[in-house]
């Protein structure tokens, strides 16, 4: 493994989930998220998605573990995307 890959698997992981939600529960998936560990913000929007959740987690197979088991499971939420945050530029350089 490169030393640029092993630096950004031993830092969090973080990730957006743009979130659908089935009509008039936005409030209720936004109460549910609010009480999961690993969702560091989260905010109701508008345009393409009702709900915006930022994650944060030890470890990209706990990320994937978080997305897939606790928010894929909501029963009111329609449809997820998943925007992964990458390690900014200047930590490559100085890294």
């Amino acid at each position: 493994m490169k030393r640029d890959e092993e630096y950004c698997l031993s830092q969090l992981q973080r990730a957006y989930v743009l979130i659908i939600c089935k009509s008039g529960t936005e409030q209720g998936v936004l109460e549910e998220l609010k009480s999961l560990y690993f969702v560091k913000e989260v905010a109701k929007t508008f345009g393409r998605c009702d709900i915006l959740a930022k994650i944060e987690t030890k470890d990209i197979g706990e990320l994937r573990g978080v997305i897939d088991f606790k928010i894929r499971t909501i029963p009111e939420i329609e449809s997820t995307t998943i925007l992964m945050c990458m390690k900014p530029f200047s930590e490559f350089l100085f890294a």
